[in-house]
């Protein structure tokens, strides 16, 4: 696991990163999976494919055979649900 805002590799049950001292989840600049450099507007890690942001994105087919990462509010968009 990678500290989110400092990248610095830190343990799975740590409340906080001993680097940088930012809470374990916080911070939008690193990926907490394998540590990659990422953007604060990034919904998942283009090298692991873990999402990034707090809300839920999940992979589908969307009937092309192929998957893709969407977020729930995309889903929405498309199916015109609220």
């Amino acid at each position: 696991m990678f500290c989110r805002n400092c990248g610095n590799e830190i343990g799975e049950t740590a409340a906080c990163c001993t680097k940088c001292g930012v809470a374990n989840g916080d911070g939008d600049k690193f990926c907490p999976n394998c540590g990659v450099e990422t953007t604060a507007n990034q919904a998942i890690c283009i090298k692991c494919g873990v999402s990034l942001n707090k809300k839920t994105v999940s992979p589908t087919t969307m009937g092309s055979g192929r998957v893709v990462w969407v977020c729930p509010e995309t889903i929405r968009s498309i199916s015109g649900t609220a």
